[in-house]
């Protein structure tokens, strides 16, 4: 699958100042409705309240057939749709495909990150509980300074990945981005019409 919509609003949605695009809504109003498919993958999943100057949105898709599925309670459509390349454009398919693997390696690795960001962020809050239940109780403090030497490694691991003090566009000033950026920024460049970076 290249990219749902829905005409259902998500129910954990959260928005943030560098964050991804609210989700596009199918509109279902009675009558005639209207909408375009931008020709992009699935948007990518971010670390919640995390600036990123980046766009979260997923790459454009090659040139081909792709298959349009809508469905409903009650019917389901299917078309085919067809995405020419550029016409001004001197490219073939093998620069277009390679485009789109370099896209999907890129996306990937972020997709990748910011989940393990998310997982460990879970973790952190798990053994933050654990730790303030143990520093209450006599002869634990092994167990606690171990889990602070935890807690200290995830984060500078995290923080390496993930630029968690940048709040605006200009704190890059003086908080210089980290992987997760330089991999949207190195998206956004290759992600254009011409597949030749």
């Amino acid at each position: 699958t290249i990219r749902t919509y829905s005409n259902k609003k998500p129910k954990k949605q959260k928005s943030w100042v560098g964050g991804p695009p609210p989700p596009q809504i199918l509109p279902a109003k009675a009558g005639l409705n209207r909408f375009n498919w931008d020709l992009r993958r699935e948007t990518l999943p971010a670390v919640e309240g995390i600036f990123v100057m980046g766009d979260y949105r997923g790459h454009l898709v090659n040139p081909g057939d792709y298959l349009f599925k809508m469905m409903s309670e009650i019917d389901t459509s299917v078309a085919m749709i067809k995405v020419l390349p550029d016409p001004r454009l001197t490219t073939n398919l093998q620069e277009h495909g390679n485009q789109q693997i370099l896209l999907m390696q890129i996306e990937t690795a972020v997709k990748d990150m910011h989940q393990s960001v998310n997982q460990l962020r879970s973790i952190k809050k798990q053994l933050n509980n654990r730790l303030e239940l143990l520093r209450e109780m006599e002869e634990r403090q092994e167990l606690v300074k171990l889990g602070e030497e935890a807690l200290t490694a995830i984060t500078k691991w995290e923080e390496k990945l993930i630029q968690p003090k940048q709040k605006t566009f200009q704190d890059v000033i003086n908080f210089p981005n980290q992987l997760n950026a330089e991999l949207l920024g190195l998206k956004g460049q290759i992600d254009q019409l011409d597949p030749q970076p």
